[in-house]
């Protein structure tokens, strides 16, 4: 069974042949290629990129948190008015 893959952005994928190019285009004197050092690229930058994609994730969870607790502060008429204008996803409660 095949699993979805994600998309590779232009700027990733740039960065991937870059790191990968620059490990085919220095060879040392013996024609062996620095698969170390070019692991250790790629190991630092997903890495990189994992924390930056985490620390968005944060800050909308955040975001999304600090909406709902307004929102719990409001009468059920004022919520989709509330969040319409902060332009996120509408509250939807059980009362």
């Amino acid at each position: 069974m095949k699993k979805n893959k994600l998309p590779i952005s232009c700027d990733i994928r740039g960065d991937i042949v870059r790191i990968i190019s620059s490990m085919l285009d220095n060879p040392d004197k013996y024609g062996i290629y620095p698969t170390s050092k070019c692991y250790k690229e790629l190991e630092d930058y997903i890495i990189e990129i994992r924390t930056q994609d985490r620390k968005k994730f944060e800050e909308r969870m955040l975001d999304n948190l600090d909406i709902f607790h307004e929102a719990n502060k409001l009468k059920m008429g004022d919520v989709l008015g509330f969040t319409h204008k902060r332009k996120h996803f509408v509250i939807k409660r059980d009362e």
